[in-house]
């Protein structure tokens, strides 16, 4: 196999003579090889398996696309260690193709990623609440790394590990803060005269998730973007359908009543949030936020009889246990193979059949 510039790589191959390929994921723009370093060593402190992540080769041979994938990767690398974010260690350009070099989360007895937990059916509303609550404090802590939004937020971007802790992936160029967005709009790779092509902020988003506002020239994209995309979410965990941008409260309501053995006031709260979480005004969205969080914390409490505060935001002090008391939440609720199993038994019966007797 010849190693050139658009190479696409297969299992068992090694990537610059060093990344071996043990699985191949393509997406819309990007392929992820989850790969092995056979310069391994345990000193560096980084893992043996990662994610390797680089544009498709069709699209790599586009400077402007280029461009904007290695502004996505310094954006994404200059993200701290958290709980519920994918790290990102370092950039390699191998045969003139760069690489993102992240960590690789696993599947175990569950699927790791939310998309698969939501076509299997098993996110029950407690559930969907644990996941939905890190999901928004791993928005909060990127925060702090002047990441003003995300942008593209699907369950095939919320990873899931062995322990049922959220990790939020796919961190790119329109997660940035104004000042950067403004700064790279200013230097390109949005008009770039060597391709010819132009990339705008309203490129980003992905159909049924992403907030109307991308799609317009005029609004420029703020935290709204991801309270929408956290609506579609949300509804889809609860309903395994895609809400679209200003739903009815009426037209949720219906759809709850055939999922789960939900109560009459457990609807009307979940409608009335999701209706909200996907209008179309963002400044709607960001003005009942809390609120709407609030809600949903005091219904978590009403429905598992488990305190927990409010996810994060701007008004709250930050709190490094937070996410352990998310994780003995999700401990004390009974999130585990044998919970599971009573719940999909049928659906997942090849999984757990390999998987008998552990914890």
């Amino acid at each position: 196999m010849n190693e050139t510039n658009n190479q696409l790589w297969a299992k068992g191959d090694l990537i610059g003579g060093r990344y071996e390929v043990l699985k191949v994921m393509k997406g819309g723009m990007g392929i992820v090889y989850v790969v092995k370093d056979h310069n391994y060593s345990s000193e560096t402190g980084l893992p043996e398996v990662l994610i390797a992540k680089c544009l498709r080769p069709d699209l790599a041979v586009i400077q402007s696309l280029r461009m904007r994938f290695k502004q996505e990767a310094a954006l994404w690398l200059q993200l701290k260690s958290y709980r519920n974010v994918v790290r990102a260690y370092y950039v390699e350009s191998i045969f003139d193709t760069p690489y993102i070099f992240a960590d690789y989360v696993e599947p175990g007895y569950l699927p790791n990623t939310l998309a698969e937990w939501i076509y299997r059916k098993i996110t029950p509303p407690e559930v969907a609440l644990c996941l939905l609550f890190q999901i928004i404090d791993g928005l909060w802590d990127t925060s702090f790394d002047n990441i003003a939004l995300h942008g593209d937020l699907k369950p095939s971007n919320i990873l899931i590990d062995k322990t049922c802790t959220v990790k939020v992936t796919d961190w790119g160029l329109s997660h940035a803060t104004e000042t950067e967005i403004e700064e790279f709009k200013r230097k390109g790779p949005y008009n770039n005269s060597e391709s010819g092509s132009q990339i705008t902020f309203s490129n980003h988003g992905t159909p049924g998730y992403a907030a109307p506002e991308l799609s317009s020239n005029k609004l420029q994209p703020t935290r709204a973007v991801d309270i929408f995309s956290l609506g579609v979410i949300f509804g889809e965990m609860l309903t395994g359908r895609i809400f679209p941008k200003d739903a009815s409260i009426q037209r949720v309501e219906e759809t709850l009543r055939f999922c789960f053995a939900l109560d009459s006031e457990t609807r009307l709260v979940f409608a009335k949030i999701i209706s909200e979480f996907v209008g179309s005004d963002p400044e709607l969205r960001m003005k009942n936020y809390k609120e709407n969080i609030s809600l949903l914390v005091q219904t978590f409490k009403r429905m598992t009889g488990l305190r927990m505060r409010p996810p994060r935001d701007d008004s709250y002090v930050h709190d490094p246990i937070r996410a352990e008391r998310i994780a003995s939440s999700m401990r004390e609720l009974d999130i585990s193979v044998k919970k599971i199993r009573a719940f999909g038994e049928k659906i997942l019966s090849v999984e757990y059949s390999n998987n008998k007797g552990e914890d």
